[in-house]
């Protein structure tokens, strides 16, 4: 049907050092079943990439909960360094994005609005809805996204304003 097997993604996973894959959308959301549906993670660990589903709804703006950005950075935090984690959803624009992003903003404390700018730059059309926006633009560093996920003010954030 045109797709690629899972194993040319392995492939491409251990060429570029990948060690580890974030999964941020369900394996059977609509559109998947046309293209031969989600991969199989077995495959993955089988080829030693270790593999964690944070699967976030595409509703509601997209913006993952405080449980999902918890996962995705504590799973970050525990790969091994010098290995690649690559973060991905259906689309590769929205929630994968936005948690690459807040693990960025808590490992190097940059402002989300300096993130937004440069994302797009390398991922043109990333963060696809105005609350994923709102919510990144609304983090000034680490300690804004630590208060966030704390107080669980995720969903609710507002403000002004494996990527690759």
């Amino acid at each position: 049907s045109g797709g690629h097997a899972p194993e040319d993604f392995v492939t491409w996973c251990l060429n570029r050092n990948v060690r580890q894959v974030i999964r941020a959308n369900f394996s059977n959301e609509s559109g998947l079943s046309c293209i031969g549906g989600s991969y199989d993670p077995y495959t993955l660990e089988e080829h030693g990439i270790h593999h964690v589903d944070v699967p976030v709804p595409d509703v509601n703006g997209g913006v993952p909960s405080v449980f999902a950005i918890r996962r995705v950075m504590e799973a970050c935090q525990d790969a091994p360094k010098g290995q690649a984690t690559l973060v991905h959803c259906k689309g590769g624009f929205g929630r994968s994005v936005l948690m690459a992003c807040c693990h960025l903003i808590a490992e190097f404390d940059l402002p989300g609005a300096a993130l937004l700018g440069w994302v797009r730059i390398v991922r043109p059309g990333a963060i696809v809805t105005p609350q994923q926006e709102h919510f990144l633009c609304a983090l000034r560093g680490a300690s804004d996204l630590e208060k966030r996920l704390q107080v669980g003010e995720i969903a609710t954030a507002k403000c002004g304003c494996v990527v690759s």
